[in-house]
Order: structure tokens, then C-alpha cells, then sequence
């Protein structure tokens, strides 16, 4: 089975919750507490993360301390603009609502331009394109890396 490690586990949850996904009380505090039962000594956030009876005290749990951690190969900006392009394509959110999310929580600017989601993006053909399509197929692309993720955590336990 596929794990998802603990400190990267940290890095989705984060993003979730500030995308504010469809994600529900009984999700994280079911995963928090399968990690209490299954980590010989379950680190305070997780502890803190399942007893969170809202987005915002879940999401004050998962960020307390965030700096102490090992960093992790996961990029947070493209968790978190992943999520944000999910709800979009789900049509939770109109294209200028996503877009306004993303510039409040996430340099998509500096995503796009750094190359950075060429990492999860496959080959994106740009001849004769607008640049608002390329973009948002990439986008796209990040969006599903951010969602498999999310499954991982979800269907599966964390390693530390």
C-alpha cells in the first residue's frame, strides 16, 4: 500500500483548509484519529487536528509550529493552488472567484513563471494558444496532483 509520510500529510491538510475545500469535520478528525491509534507517539498537531470542530481550529492546529518540521519535497503553493483550481473545475467557484483565491492565499504568477508546475504538468503544447488556456490546463494538471494527494491521505495510513 502506498503511504503518504506524516510532515507531507501536514502539507496537505494545510493546503486543503486554505483552499477551503469540500472537506468535512468527520474527515480530518476520522484520519487524525486513525493516526493517533496508529503512531507510537502521534506528533501535537495531529492531536490537536482531531479534536477540531472547524476549518479554522483545524486549520490552527495544522499550522502551529509548521517551521519546526523537516521540509518536505511537496510544494505548499502547489498544494494549495491545486485545491483551489479543484474547486473550480468542480464548479464551486466561477473563474474570477478562483482566480481572486488564488492571488489572497498563493503567488500564481510566480508558480506559472518559475516553471515550477511543469513538475506535475505534462507535456502542455502552447503553438498558437492564448496564454489564459495554457495556463489553466497547467493549472489543471495541478489540480490533479493535488487531488490524488488528498486521496492518498485519505485511503491510506501515514508513515512517519
Amino acid at each position: 500500500m502506498n503511504h503518504i509520510l506524516l510532515h507531507e500529510a501536514r502539507q496537505v491538510w494545510r493546503a486543503v483548509l486554505r483552499a477551503e475545500a469540500q472537506i468535512h469535520v468527520h474527515q480530518w478528525q476520522t484520519w487524525a484519529d486513525s493516526q493517533v491509534l496508529s503512531v507510537q507517539e502521534p506528533p501535537a498537531w495531529v492531536l490537536r487536528l482531531s479534536t477540531a470542530g472547524s476549518r479554522k481550529t483545524a486549520l490552527a492546529a495544522v499550522e502551529q509550529d509548521i517551521g519546526r518540521e523537516v521540509e518536505s519535497e511537496l510544494d505548499p503553493d502547489a498544494l494549495l493552488i491545486g485545491f483551489v483550481v479543484a474547486r473550480h473545475l468542480r464548479g464551486e467557484l466561477s473563474t474570477e472567484a478562483m482566480w481572486v483565491k488564488l492571488n489572497q492565499t498563493a503567488d500564481v504568477a510566480e508558480f506559472l513563471d518559475s516553471g515550477k508546475w511543469q513538475r506535475y504538468s505534462v507535456e502542455v503544447e502552447a503553438q498558437g494558444e492564448p496564454c489564459e488556456s495554457v495556463a489553466m490546463r497547467s493549472l489543471s494538471q495541478v489540480a490533479s496532483f493535488a487531488n490524488a494527494k488528498l486521496s492518498l491521505l485519505l485511503s491510506s495510513p501515514a508513515e512517519v
